[in-house]
């Protein structure tokens, strides 16, 4: 159903499965129909930004991450967007994923235009 491009390994939790396309979409569907249970559209101002990032969920949370920096987290259920942070300038949130300690989110960036400008960020309980 993404009719687009897809980069990154999908995620499969409570009879679901979460995949990015690079056409800014996020997209939940029923693991047994294939059918689609929700998308999720990246704000017009953020269009074409990207989501080629593996998802990863957590309890009732989907994690991804976009080709411009930001960190999203949507509900499992709904596909609303919880929030999203930006997470610099000039990177891009890396395809392998992200990962969670059950507080705190890991994921790394990285910036083509400038390399030894990567970095590792944890978001969440301290």
């Amino acid at each position: 159903p993404a009719a687009c491009e897809i980069d990154a390994a999908p995620a499969v939790a409570n009879g679901r499965v979460y995949f990015t396309a690079r056409n800014s979409r996020v997209h939940c569907v029923d693991l047994e129909t294939g059918k689609r249970i929700w998308m999720y559209r990246m704000d017009p101002a953020v269009e074409g930004i990207g989501c080629n990032c593996a998802t990863l969920v957590s309890d009732t949370t989907v994690f991804v991450g976009s080709t411009s920096g930001f960190l999203f987290a949507l509900d499992a259920v709904t596909g609303e967007l919880k929030w999203g942070l930006p997470l610099g300038n000039r990177t891009t949130i890396n395809c392998q994923g992200l990962a969670t300690d059950g507080k705190r989110l890991f994921t790394s960036t990285i910036s083509y235009r400038r390399p030894n400008e990567a970095a590792v960020f944890a978001v969440g309980d301290q």
